[in-house]
């Protein structure tokens, strides 16, 4: 997300939008947004695997 941000100033709002839809749906399909809601469900701590 920092990078993001930091790429921003040199983008068009079109382009950061763009850039943000293909981070988003990355982070969707990752192990760890399953791992984080399923410890939050179970109320256990994460076992991330990191990027």
């Amino acid at each position: 997300m920092k990078r993001q941000i930091r790429e921003t100033y040199a983008q068009t709002f079109a382009r950061y939008l763009a850039l943000a839809d293909i981070e988003t749906e990355n982070s969707f399909a990752s192990f760890d947004l399953e791992e984080g809601v399923a410890s939050f469900a179970e109320k256990r701590a994460p076992a991330f695997e990191g990027l």
